[in-house]
């Protein structure tokens, strides 16, 4: 998992539904899931090498953040297995370093699935 304290985060969820067709029917009679898709883009503040070293390397890794509002409510998300697949690192006259990194997260035979979603009660 990242320790990385991430200045923004982006997160795309495809369910990727498809019709189901007979012959002889106009309309699609039933849908059925395919895989889901799960993009994103993460930007941190360059800290370390570690988050580049996992781009570089192709490391597998995680992903874990809270969504909460004011009255204490929250959704704990965790994505098990994150691969980054571009970089780019933006340099300018402030003297910090954001990073923007693309990830895909991929099933994870552990948790049985590519993200985890814990809602409070």
């Amino acid at each position: 998992m990242t320790n990385e304290c991430f200045s923004s985060l982006t997160l795309n969820i495809s369910n990727e539904l498809e019709r189901q067709f007979c012959l002889g029917t106009r309309n699609a009679t039933d849908l059925t899931s395919s895989n889901m898709t799960i993009t994103g883009t993460a930007v941190v503040f360059f800290q370390d090498e570690v988050m580049l070293n996992k781009f570089i390397n192709e490391t597998e890794t995680s992903i874990q953040f809270r969504l909460s509002d004011p009255a204490g409510n929250y959704h704990d998300w965790y994505l098990p297995s994150v691969k980054y697949t571009t970089s780019t690192l933006t340099v300018n006259d402030a003297g910090v370093l954001p990073i923007s990194f693309d990830f895909t997260a991929v099933y994870d035979d552990t948790e049985g699935s590519a993200v985890v979603v814990t809602r409070s009660v």
